[in-house]
């Protein structure tokens, strides 16, 4: 009769009073990435991708920082404060084999592309930073998002070493 009560009362309210759900930005910008530049901008070879979501480095700086969007200021990263997502891997699922391969662990021939965690830049202003890295250079594409998954702004930005 407990377990009854107990289910008829899980039904009833647990469904209810759900949270809402976080959007994936990583997985979001990856898939704009995948769908809207890289078929402008194609790559020589395949692409080698990581499963796993880069940890924002602000010690990168200035690379990482995205001197291309308007009025970002990043002052001091806490990733408790500043990290929305609580996901850790991207779904690969369904990409196009003939333009990325599926790699572990960073190892792999060049290009290689790394999805950061999404940073919080304002309540409305959400930041992923794609990394795509040559041999001696790379290119940042800096995608902004607002807190409902929606891509307002990006831009790209590359370094040689």
């Amino acid at each position: 009769m407990k377990k009854h009560i107990l289910l008829i009362f899980l039904l009833n309210f647990g469904i209810g009073m759900a949270q809402t759900q976080v959007p994936f930005f990583e997985q979001i910008a990856f898939d704009f990435y995948r769908t809207e530049i890289l078929p402008k901008k194609p790559a020589k070879n395949k692409i080698r991708i990581y499963k796993e979501i880069q940890p924002y480095k602000l010690t990168e700086t200035p690379f990482w920082y995205p001197r291309c969007l308007e009025k970002i200021e990043i002052e001091e990263y806490d990733n408790s404060k500043h990290n929305v997502s609580n996901k850790t891997e991207l779904n690969l699922d369904n990409i196009d084999q003939k333009d990325f391969k599926i790699k572990k662990y960073g190892k792999g021939n060049y290009p290689k592309l790394y999805v950061s965690q999404s940073l919080t830049l304002s309540e409305n202003r959400i930041l992923v930073v794609l990394k795509k890295v040559e041999k001696w250079s790379g290119i940042y594409y800096y995608i902004e998002l607002d807190k409902k998954g929606k891509i307002t702004n990006w831009c790209q930005d590359g370094y040689i070493e």
